[in-house]
């Protein structure tokens, strides 16, 4: 077998060298080998239930496939530890092509978080009982992050765990707590593993669980105490450490001759057919790097201005610096024209298209360098929320919102950055047609690319002539469900406290009451149908469910109870993290008729619909809800509370209704017009706060 010798064309590596790539505190001085990832590398995408497969693997003695690595390229720069500030003082000799995800994992085995940083824990848990029936399992390993430092569902897929379980786990805390603050929720003795690899002895594979029960105790105090007794199957633990320590790992070796980036490069992208698959927003940043790897300092520029994933930001940023003065957005690039532009030219005949590349590649590289940051600084200075001086801004995830799930709209955003040169807005009304146009499309569009090239054309969007109603097509075909008024929305929202009884039982559905039925609930002509469904149907389905409504309304709380959260960082957002909760203020079980069908009534359906709309949710913090579950809605959502969560929480006593209170007209009304009430209250704070009517 080939040893670790840098110009082998494989190595046999333990997990312990592997890991001491990454942290320097692990003893890897028996390699000859360090290896790091490259610039062209894309960042971490493993899901925890990957990292935990993984350990399961190793532990049980599975191969986990060959990493591929290449000697040290002078034309790369070093990725960053993702472990430890400290710099390791040997050299690196190597970067890795493939296998960066693998790597990671492993080192996480070896990571002592309580005195580096703070990202991630990896935990096994000695006592999982029956969490491991029916699973593919045989070491049930944990994952806790700094967005998620509760942990994950035991499931094969490590679910994430419901806002109930959320809010347990978090017992005393008040704030989201630090990984080392908390142990996995879904486990039965949860130990940190690099605990277990330190106190395991593989001259006798025994652990030492004396010297381990010593330092779990230092590192976690609430665990003094705790016995490991006969539950504890020590034999499988012990026999699974020493598996993993007699673990090898294969690190195949591009050959010597291989060295210059375009072959590199080419390696790269045909290793990724065979992993994680890169979109193309990754390949893109993969080919700048690989080419341009300068480009990860203009992001490290960026610090908190990044917004949203580097590959997603340098796809909007790249479609910005190439539209010029003609009105269209630059379409995205492909990986074939990244390579040309930025790939230097062996031929010293220029053909126009090499010029035309090179002109490119100027011009994007000038942009990252000296306008990127000022496009998003002036973006955050004109548009977000300041209590004083901007009022109607938006909340930091909305901003965010907008470059994650409509990049069109917030390449749009940059463009008007670019066209006022970077320099102050004063208009206010300007700034809040701005807003509301980008929300409009955002929230509403048909077609928000088209949508944006319609916006782009518009050199003056103060101008009248600026409208949602322009936006449309060659075929004449609006690109945007337009928002309607308050007065029509009232109209189409057609319940009163005086509405009868047929009246409120027609609503068992938003569409069929707003498109297919007429006031007499007799079925509408098709063309009247298809009219109402353009002009009211589709946009009441986009705005009945539309959470985001909430945080908009709501962005004075976002802004002084989540202000440290960061919406740019793609861990934030895994698993639809997010440190609140979009709360039912009257609580789904309330009406739930599982079990008791009998006692519903005659309404149930209509108090359904309603329930699962806007108009019962609001928005609130993990803690808020805690030791609530029992009280009734006026109780949990009293005046006090009403107002510093700014939801809009008048006729609170209507939500306080059961099952069985469906059979009841009153009652049934009662909630049924608070919620539709209370959405349309919703809709017309964000309608009037950016004066949409002006412009619709």
């Amino acid at each position: 077998m080939a040893t670790d010798n840098k110009d082998s064309r494989y190595h046999a590596l333990s997990l312990r060298q592997i890991a001491g790539w990454e942290i320097p505190s692990v003893d890897n001085s028996n390699s000859e080998i360090r290896a790091k990832v490259p610039s062209l590398q894309r960042g971490l995408v493993w899901e925890p239930q990957q990292i935990e497969l993984l350990w399961d693997s190793l532990m049980q003695g599975f191969p986990i496939g060959s990493l591929v690595l290449s000697a040290k390229n002078s034309e790369q720069k070093d990725k960053s530890s993702n472990f430890s500030a400290i710099a390791n003082q040997k050299p690196v000799t190597h970067h890795i092509l493939d296998g960066q995800q693998r790597c990671y994992a492993i080192a996480l085995g070896f990571h002592d978080l309580w005195h580096d940083n703070d990202q991630a824990i990896l935990w096994l848990d000695l006592k999982p009982g029956n969490r491991l029936q029916n699973s593919i399992r045989q070491y049930l390993f944990r994952v806790t992050t700094k967005s998620h430092p509760w942990g994950f569902g035991h499931d094969n897929q490590s679910s994430r765990l419901s806002a109930g379980n959320i809010r347990e786990s978090l017992g005393a805390h008040t704030e989201r707590p630090l990984p080392k603050e908390l142990r996995p929720f879904d486990a039965g003795l949860p130990v940190p593993v690099f605990l277990l690899f330190k106190h395991f002895n593989m001259g006798t594979e025994k652990l030492n669980w004396d010297a381990f029960s010593e330092d779990l105790a230092e590192l976690i105090p609430n665990s003094a105490g705790i016995t490991y007794d006969d539950s504890i199957d020590r034999e499988n633990i012990e026999g699974g450490l020493s598996l993993a320590e007699k673990a090898i790992i294969i690190a195949l070796q591009v050959p010597a001759k291989v060295k210059k980036i375009e072959n590199i490069e080419q390696i790269f992208q045909r290793l990724n057919r065979q992993g994680t698959p890169l979109d193309n927003e990754e390949l893109t940043y993969s080919m700048i790097k690989a080419y341009w790897p300068d480009v990860e300092e203009c992001l490290e520029s960026l610090d908190s201005l990044r917004h949203t994933t580097e590959p997603r930001l340098i796809n909007m940023a790249i479609r910005v610096a190439l539209t010029g003065q003609d009105g269209k957005m630059h379409t995205e690039l492909t990986v074939d024209r990244i390579r040309n532009i930025f790939r230097p030219s062996d031929s010293k005949v220029r053909k126009k298209e090499d010029i035309d590349d090179a002109n490119k590649a100027i011009a994007i590289k000038e942009y990252f360098q000296d306008k990127l940051k000022l496009a998003l600084q002036w973006i955050d200075d004109h548009f977000l929320f300041h209590e004083k001086n901007r009022p109607y801004g938006l909340p930091a995830y909305l901003r965010s919102s907008l470059a994650w799930n409509s990049r069109d709209v917030f390449a749009w955003l940059m463009v008007v950055a670019k066209r006022h040169d970077y320099k102050p807005v004063t208009n206010e009304q300007l700034l809040k047609k701005i807003i509301g146009l980008a929300l409009s499309i955002h929230w509403f569009g048909s077609d928000k690319t088209k949508a944006v090239e319609k916006l782009l054309l518009e050199k003056d969007l103060g101008s009248e002539n600026v409208k949602l109603s322009n936006l449309k097509n060659d075929k004449g075909e609006s690109l945007i469900f337009s928002p309607i008024d308050k007065v029509e929305l009232e109209e189409i929202l057609s319940l009163s406290k005086d509405s009868t009884k047929k009246s409120l039982s027609d609503w068992k559905s938003f569409w069929h009451a707003i498109v297919e039925a007429d006031d007499q609930n007799q079925p509408r002509k098709e063309k009247d149908k298809e009219d109402r469904s353009k002009k009211y149907g589709q946009f009441m389905e986009r705005l009945r469910n539309n959470r985001e409504l909430l945080v908009y309304v709501q962005r004075s709380y976002f802004a002084s109870k989540f202000r440290d959260f960061d919406p740019s960082n793609r861990l934030m957002w895994k698993g639809h993290n997010r440190p609140w909760d979009y709360d039912h203020i009257l609580p789904s079980n309330k009406l739930n008729a599982s079990g008791r069908g009998g006692n519903a009534g005659d309404f149930h359906d209509v108090c359904k619909v309603w329930q699962q709309s806007i108009g019962n949710l609001i928005a609130v913090d993990f803690t808020f809800n805690r030791g609530e579950q029992d009280n009734t809605s006026s109780k949990k959502y009293n005046s006090e509370r009403a107002s510093e969560l700014n939801g809009v929480l008048d006729c609170i006593d209507a939500y306080d209704i059961e099952l069985e209170d469906t059979a009841n007209f009153e009652k049934s009304i009662a909630f049924v017009v608070a919620a539709r009430n209370r959405l349309i209250e919703l809709y017309r704070r964000w309608y009037d706060s950016l004066d949409v009517g002006n412009y619709k």
